[in-house]
């Protein structure tokens, strides 16, 4: 049986916003991949509480104010980059 991968499938150059490039809530099975995520405000990647099942690999995470990843309060992540 194949997993599938629910909520987001990202290939995209994300930069400038004024929080994180992007952000999960409670968001399981998701594939952030070959992203470019530069400048933005707060952090590359924010995820919080049950992201189980995500993935996040191959991107390019620079020049982000506050780092890459913020994951403290998530569960379920792996990084691969």
């Amino acid at each position: 049986m194949q997993a599938t991968v629910n909520a987001l499938d990202v290939v995209n150059t994300i930069s400038g916003n004024s929080g994180s490039g992007i952000t999960l809530k409670s968001s399981p099975m998701n594939l952030i991949n070959a992203c470019f995520l530069d400048s933005n405000t707060a952090y590359g990647v924010s995820a919080f509480v049950n992201c189980n099942g995500t993935s996040i690999e191959g991107n390019t995470v620079t020049n982000n104010g506050l780092g890459a990843y913020y994951l403290m309060h998530a569960s379920g992540i792996i990084v691969d980059e």
